[in-house]
């Protein structure tokens, strides 16, 4: 007979294509998620389960490794899903005590693991193999285990696959009927579009029902829509069920051409499959048709053929059909060669092991009445005493049920307590975690923009003090202001993401208020002159010389509320004052600070939101400097220090804002002042250690207009061969090195270098100075570093040297 191989191609291309897929994505696929579902089922399957469809020969050489893997995990949902995956491999190639076992693994496993679903799938994998096994009243004990658990945990699905395994045992007893039914109930579980193979298979059970009740239109019908949509479904072995199913139909059509064609693509997916079952039904069907026409060597090669698959199979029943249907071709024909005493004797054999299971089977039923009988006997004894044992604890429960219902209800509002709390701790550590990841990124962003920014400012710094044209001037005084605007727009933003996530935290040291405040009235008088306004500064005359504050943050805070008058103040005047209001037994006093100006003045539906981050009033959204985060950080800085910033104002009038403030009073005559200025740096040597060209060029320029003699080194590495080669008076480190940190790397060199035990070592950072310097680090600079801070840092250096020197 020929086998037409282009079927045989396509099928063996598909597995190799889906085998290459699965081995691509397979570390992911079986690491991340061991389950899968295809389109039209929600049931959890493994990939291998897939793959046994087409390649089951590759999956269970795949197999034994997974299971290992999966036992050594402890991995009880991925051990049953493996079994599951076994099992379908063993029904690909009817291998049916193998399907049994891995059935009752996955069973077993899916029990272990908690989860019904795929017990009730072991169930049904292990009561088909029974079947197929003709042991029918083990696979209908099963099918009821299954059908109970489907009570307790519904799928229609999985109903549905109950109802077909019922259908197909129906057909084996030959109740075709029951089968008819049991197929019908399976189509009626399944929602249109879903479980398109298990679909298939209970049309063709239909359609098989049918033609055996003599219903031969109705099964052509039931088979054509079977295999319309099988169109849509990957399974070589239900494609070639529904070919022997219409090869059946054929031969009692009476076509013998569509017979043949039919079974040769039986053969061929079953010689892909390997599956010996499937070959002998298409040869026996061939065979009688065979028998039908009156070919009588086709119909004995075509039966022997299937008697041998049938007998390798430990078929029994179908053995016996197959000895019956080759006496019977004998008969027929009139053949009486010396083969005829062997072939009946093993009819008569296997008439006696058939009926001899019959027996048992009878036997197995006859047991299972009586225990029923014996239980139900049981059962009313125990409802006689169960009725009086009611009574009785009706009585008990209608005292306790009030002592219950409030115990219930106190234990309710206890786990809706713990529940709240619970989400909400939940809540706040996810507000929490986004509030760090924002001040990280804020962080991040003021760093990278202060780097730029410190060459600018110090470059145009350096320029403002060489000789240059007056134009030359104005450009550079131009690029600086734009460079101060960008770098206290990064301040800012880093403030606000401080602020928000309560990282941001006061340094208090003894502070003059009057020197404080005349600083802030020196740095903002040219700009006042410029617009032709009048800057003010009241202080009253019995300030204490010094006071506990953080003078940074107050310096801000005055700085951001005069910049906003220069800003919105057009004529007049703005003044800033300080007064005492009375001192404290404990040494503290009470100061108010005020900042008032002479400009348009707030409206008073805009005082509500003027303190809210980016909020711009009527008069702000005339400027586009600034982006509404002064006034909010002064806001909050101030409610830090103790105070609460408060503004004043009538439209036209002006505005004024004002705080109150209770430091300790410092108990030193005279308040901390910087460092006079001048240059402080002649002779002094310094290494400056910094990858980046441009903030290195800005630094080196500055070290050396105050006469220093500066060398460079770009990384940590390069840093310590210089030192290790002679001595540095200072050491300014960037905070951040291509190969380490420089608080790590000031540490070391401390502890291993001889020449740095003497030396003055500062950090060069955009981030803000942390409340304690880390080891080995002697100052902490912020970019940008200005000439006044820089100075103030070489003064200190110089006096390092000349205690070192008097010691």
């Amino acid at each position: 007979m020929s086998r037409p191989p282009n079927h045989q191609w396509c099928y063996k291309l598909l597995a190799s294509l889906l085998w290459l897929g699965m081995t691509l994505l397979g570390p992911t696929l079986f690491a991340a998620e061991t389950t899968v579902s295809s389109a039209d089922s929600d049931l959890p399957r493994h990939p291998l389960e897939v793959l046994a469809l087409t390649d089951p020969d590759q999956v269970l050489d795949l197999i034994p490794q997974k299971l290992r893997d999966a036992t050594e995990r402890g991995d009880a949902n991925e051990l049953a899903l493996l079994h599951l995956a076994h099992a379908n491999a063993c029904r690909m190639v009817a291998d049916w005590n193998c399907q049994r076992i891995a059935g009752a693994r996955a069973r077993e496993q899916g029990d272990a693991a908690n989860q019904p679903i795929l017990s009730i799938r072991g169930l049904i994998a292990e009561a088909r193999a029974d079947i197929s096994m003709q042991d029918y009243s083990g696979g209908e004990r099963l099918l009821g285990e299954a059908e109970k658990r489907l009570r307790i945990t519904p799928s229609g699905e999985l109903s549905a696959d109950v109802a077909l395994a019922y259908s197909a045992l129906s057909h084996v007893l030959g109740k075709h009927q029951l089968a008819l039914q049991y197929a019908d109930k399976g189509l009626a579980e399944l929602a249109p579009g879903m479980a398109l193979s298990l679909r298939v298979r209970l049309l063709r059970n239909r359609s098989r029902a049918l033609a055996q009740l003599d219903q031969l239109k109705a099964a052509n019908d039931a088979l054509i829509e079977a295999q319309r949509v099988a169109e849509s479904v990957i399974d070589p072995k239900l494609r070639a069920e529904l070919h022997l199913e219409a090869a059946r139909l054929a031969r009692i059509g009476g076509d013998r051409s569509e017979v043949q064609r039919n079974v040769e693509q039986v053969l061929v997916l079953a010689q892909q499959l390997k599956n010996s079952q499937l070959a002998g039904q298409a040869q026996e069907v061939l065979g009688l048709a065979a028998q039908d026409d009156g070919d009588r060597k086709l119909a004995e090669r075509e039966l022997q053929g299937a008697y041998r698959a049938f007998a390798s199979l430990g078929l029994v029943r179908d053995e016996l059909r197959l000895t019956r249907a080759l006496l019977s071709l004998r008969l027929k024909f009139g053949d009486k060669d010396s083969n005829w005493p062997e072939l009946v004797q093993r009819l008569l054999d296997l008439e006696a092991k058939v009926s001899r299971s019959d027996r048992a089977q009878a036997s197995d039923e006859l047991d299972a009445r009586l225990r029923f009988a014996e239980q139900a006997v049981g059962m009313t004894k125990l409802e006689g005493e169960a009725r009086l044992a009611r009574e009785r604890e009706q009585a008990l429960a209608q005292r306790n049920r009030m002592t219950l219902f409030l115990v219930l209800l106190s234990a309710a509002i206890v786990v809706v307590m713990a529940v709240f709390f619970g989400v909400q701790r939940r809540s706040n550590r996810q507000l929490q975690a986004a509030l760090d990841a924002r001040l990280r990124a804020l962080t991040q962003t003021s760093h990278e923009l202060r780097n730029p920014i410190g060459g600018v400012l110090g470059l145009s710094e350096l320029l403002l003090q060489s000789s240059i044209t007056p134009a030359q001037r104005g450009m550079v005084e131009a690029i600086r202001s734009a460079g101060s605007t960008i770098e206290k727009l990064a301040q800012d933003l880093l403030d606000r993401g401080r602020l928000d996530s309560g990282r941001l935290s006061l340094s208090p040291h003894p502070t003059s208020l009057g020197s404080l405040a005349e600083s802030v009235h020196q740095l903002h008088l040219p700009r006042a002159r410029e617009k032709g306004l009048q800057l003010l500064l009241d202080l009253s005359p019995d300030l204490p010389e010094a006071v506990m504050l953080d003078a940074e943050r107050l310096q801000q805070v005055l700085s951001n509320l005069i910049g906003n008058s220069l800003k919105f103040t057009d004529r007049g005047e703005i003044c800033l004052s300080i007064h005492t209001r009375a001192r404290s037994s404990d040494g503290r006093i009470r100061v108010s600070i005020a900042v008032r100006d002479s400009g348009p003045g707030i409206d008073k539906d805009e005082i509500a939101s003027l303190f809210e981050p980016f909020a711009k009033g009527r008069a702000g959204q005339r400027h586009r400097a600034g982006v509404g985060l002064g006034l909010a950080i002064s806001a909050d800085l101030v409610r830090l220090m103790g105070g609460e910033l408060e503004v004043d104002s009538t439209p036209g009038k002006g505005a004024t804002f004002h705080f109150e403030l209770t430091p300790m009073i410092y108990d030193l005559r005279t308040a901390i002042t910087g460092p006079s200025a001048g240059t402080q740096g002649a002779g002094l040597r310094v290494l400056l250690v910094d990858d980046d060209e441009d903030v290195s060029l800005a630094l080196r320029s500055q070290l050396e207009w105050f006469g220093c003699e500066v060398e460079q080194a770009g990384s940590a590495q390069a840093a310590r061969l210089r030192v290790a080669e002679s001595h540095f008076d200072l050491l300014l480190l960037d905070v951040e090195l291509p190969d380490g940190q420089g608080p790590e790397l000031a540490r070391v060199m401390r502890a291993l270098e001889p020449n740095v035990q003497d030396t003055r070592i500062a950090i060069v950072s955009g981030h803000q100075a942390p409340t304690s310097l880390p080891p080995g680090v002697d100052e902490w600079l912020t970019k940008p570093v200005l000439l006044e801070r820089l100075n103030m840092l070489l003064a200190a250096a110089r006096h390092h040297i000349a205690i070192e020197h008097a010691a």
